[in-house]
């Protein structure tokens, strides 16, 4: 009896500390405050319309992090509304210097599918950061997928920013901040594929063009299918 209430608590203890990683990860000071100046300066320029959906896509975001991040499953459409205020918040905060595509399978009923919550977002604040804002060359682009099979949800992230080599040499030694996200992602996994039959992956992995050079980057997730 012991020794199960202490495994029950190590487990909540765990649930909790890994709470709190994921809204660390999500409510980066910086994000919001720099949103918050881009949404001013549309109100400086005299454009209450514009100042006024982006800040209603900074409540809404706020809200759906502080709710998922006590979920350990939402509905892919609610992942998909969060994903798309971030990017949308995202382009605020650097002025527009790279556009966004969400493609989901037509197939795919996204009310009735279920993915774990925000594994998406930590990457694609990577792919911006130390990927695209350090392209000299054309415009940055992210292009988000999800798709099934017959027994998995598959998530895509990929951008064309300078790939993780130079992204490291960029970063000045500042190498922890870029793994924060991998090592977060991959403690998320294993309590995920605790109990699980079917389990749950990450693969990381450079775009390269025809000429070898690097292109930039893919995230890919698969998820077991699992329903509403």
């Amino acid at each position: 009896f012991l020794l199960i209430r202490q495994s029950k608590m190590n487990s909540l203890h765990a649930k909790l500390e890994m709470e709190q990683k994921l809204l660390r990860s999500q409510m980066n000071p910086h994000f919001i405050f720099n949103a918050m100046v881009g949404i001013q300066n549309y109100i400086y320029k005299e454009e209450p319309e514009v100042a006024a959906n982006y800040l209603s896509s900074i409540v809404n975001l706020m809200r759906s992090i502080i709710d998922n991040s006590k979920k350990e499953y939402v509905s892919l459409d609610s992942e998909i509304s969060t994903l798309h205020h971030y990017l949308t918040l995202q382009q605020v905060r650097f002025s527009g210097k790279f556009n966004f595509i969400i493609h989901t399978d037509p197939k795919i009923e996204t009310e009735e599918i279920l993915i774990p919550p925000m594994m998406a977002q930590p990457f694609i604040e990577n792919s911006i950061v130390h990927g695209i804002m350090q392209k000299t060359n054309g415009e940055g682009k992210i292009v988000i997928r999800f798709a099934v099979t017959d027994t998995h949800l598959s998530l895509e992230i990929e951008d064309n920013g300078i790939g993780r080599g130079k992204a490291k040499e960029f970063a000045k030694g500042d190498d922890e901040h870029l793994s924060i996200a991998t090592n977060i992602t991959v403690e998320r996994l294993k309590i995920l594929n605790r109990n699980a039959k079917l389990k749950s992956s990450m693969a990381i992995s450079d775009r390269f063009d025809e000429q070898g050079l690097a292109s930039g980057t893919r995230v890919a997730f698969m998820f077991p299918l699992m329903y509403v």
